[in-house]
């Protein structure tokens, strides 16, 4: 396997979903909530990834921290990745830098899944009827309704 030396910084993988035209559907988001959450293991004890790659995917691998670092954050949308897995839901909330996952845009649809290895939860939303375009002065990194349904569930995910 190949290794970055420690001083350099991999560019920004992806921020124009889906790569290589890969679909998937809220099933399938669940699978793959519920292999992260399992260090790995499918439903049926078979292990899929051992539980240190799933640790390692989800490690902060690239950050855009500085105005010279390589890549493109969509506006907030990707403030970090690790491999294949974005780090952090970009909305305002205390506690949405512990979780885990990937944001899902094709077509007008929007949703995402998410999990928190900290605490064993995780959510997939899907939003739909999304075809009115956003304000020209709309600043987010989110729809409006995207950055609500994110930020109701990260409070009831936190209890609050």
């Amino acid at each position: 396997s190949a290794r970055l030396a420690a001083d350099r910084r991999p560019p920004n993988p992806s921020t124009r979903p889906p790569p290589a035209g890969l679909r998937s559907c809220a099933v399938g988001l669940r699978a793959g909530l519920r292999l992260m959450l399992a260090d790995g293991a499918a439903p049926d004890g078979r292990q899929i990834l051992t539980p240190g790659t799933v640790a390692r995917m989800a490690e902060r691998r690239w950050v855009l921290d500085t105005p010279d670092a390589a890549g493109d954050n969509e506006n907030g949308t990707f403030p970090a990745w690790g491999i294949g897995i974005q780090c952090g839901v970009p909305v305002d909330h205390p506690d949405a830098g512990r979780w885990r996952g990937h944001m899902a845009e094709a077509y007008g649809l929007l949703g995402g899944m998410f999990f928190d290895a900290v605490t064993g939860r995780g959510f997939v939303y899907l939003i739909t009827g999304t075809g009115v375009p956003l304000p020209p002065d709309h600043a987010g990194p989110l729809s409006p309704a995207e950055a609500a349904v994110a930020l109701s569930l990260l409070e009831a995910l936190a209890g609050r």
